[in-house]
């Protein structure tokens, strides 16, 4: 993070600050900065996991009956 000036600490519990400096415009959310750590670790070497827990997604009857009306 050093490399791309975003100054960051880690506290005793794990959670990791990041101090943004005001020339970084590019970053507005945490998602950017999640984006500048893929783009320098490189996104092909990244690890691909499935998720803990397997659902099947759907549309909830709600919505599908809104959709029918519409």
């Amino acid at each position: 993070m050093k490399k791309m000036m975003v100054d960051t600490e880690v506290s005793e519990d794990g959670t990791v600050t990041c101090h943004i400096p005001i020339t970084r415009s590019d970053i507005i959310a945490n998602c950017d900065v999640a984006e500048d750590i893929c783009i320098a670790k490189g996104f092909n070497n990244i690890e691909f996991k499935l998720p803990p827990s397997m659902t099947i997604g759907g549309e909830t009857p709600l919505n599908k009956m809104s959709d029918l009306i519409r």
